[in-house]
Parts: structure tokens; sequence; C-alpha cells
């Protein structure tokens, strides 16, 4: 027994010892950073969140995003943050959960399920102190979305701070952030 304890003993500590001693393991690959605000406890949100990690992982495992600036490639793996919106709830929370994103580091964000949640996300992220974040939609499907017009709303636009219309016109400055949004579904 006694010879028996002391194998089993001997091979838990060279199990724990022996992976430290192998060296300098492959460094990680640096990250790019996808924001995903979601209802939580809906079937959109949660197939949202899923479905950007499945693609994460998909694209991870097949070597990353290959990037490749004067010559120079680097390899990135994609890291999915979620962020519970509440959006179909209350939708001004879409406001607090893209705040959340950009705050820790969200480089892109996907998301938006209600429309007027993305009306509050496009307003968020439209702020001229808000960093060019690229911002796609997948879910809501109004038509004005793209326009920076109230759906319905008579060409009233949604952007709090536009005035006039074309609200393109009015405030260039700001109506440049629309450059950074798109639809990815629905079609």
């Amino acid at each position: 027994k006694r010879v028996l304890f002391l194998i089993v003993v001997s091979l838990l500590v060279i199990g724990i010892v022996l992976p430290g001693c192998t060296g300098p393991g492959v460094p990680p690959r640096p990250e790019i950073i996808i924001g995903v605000p979601y209802p939580a406890g809906y079937i959109q949100g949660e197939h949202m969140v899923r479905g950007a990690q499945l693609a994460a992982e998909e694209i991870n495992a097949a070597g990353g995003v290959n990037i490749t600036v004067g010559g120079n490639t680097i390899s990135y793996d994609i890291r999915i943050l979620p962020k519970n919106s509440n959006e179909i709830i209350n939708y001004p929370n879409a406001y607090t959960a893209v705040d959340w994103l950009i705050e820790n580091g969200a480089q892109y964000i996907i998301g938006g399920f209600r429309t007027e949640a993305v009306i509050t996300m496009i307003n968020h992220l439209g702020q001229p102190d808000v960093p060019d974040i690229p911002f796609f939609i997948c879910g809501a499907a109004t038509g004005e979305l793209l326009s920076g017009f109230v759906p319905g709303g008579g060409g009233t636009p949604f952007y709090p701070l536009f005035v006039g219309a074309p609200f393109f016109e009015s405030n260039a400055s700001i109506s440049a952030h629309f450059k950074y949004i798109f639809r990815a579904t629905p079609f």
C-alpha cells in the first residue's frame, strides 16, 4: 500500500510540475472585441449571443481574422462581449447596454432587436464624444432606421441633435457617424 501511495503521489506531482517546465507556449493572439447588446430571457436575444459566439469560435478555430498592413499580417481572435439590453421590456436600457459595451472595449457592436431600442443605440453611438464604432443592426426591420427619421413620424428626425430636414445636410459632423451603421439582418 505504501508503494502504491508513493507512486500515486509521484504521478500527481509530475502531472502538476511538468506542464510548467515545457517553456513558453504560443502567445495568445490579439483580440477583436465585438459587443452584443441582447434582450436576455427571450429567444431572439439568446440566439443573438449564441450565433455570435458560434461564429467567433469557428473563425478563431480556423486561424482567426488575418489583417495585412504594409506587408505584415497579424492574426486576431474574435471575442464576444455580451450585455443584456432588456430592450423588449424597457427599450431605453439599450442606451445603458451600449454605454457599458463601449466602456468595456467593444470595437464593433452587433445587435438590436426592437426598433425603439435600435433608435436609442444609434442615438448613443452618434454622439460626437463617442468613438466611431461600427454598429450592425441584426433584428430590427424598420426601413427608416438607416434614414435617421422616426418610423411613421412624418419626417421627424429621431437623432435629437438633428435640426431641420434633410438631417444629413443640417449637421454634417454628427451625420457622419451614420457611415458606421449597417443592417446585417433582416433584409
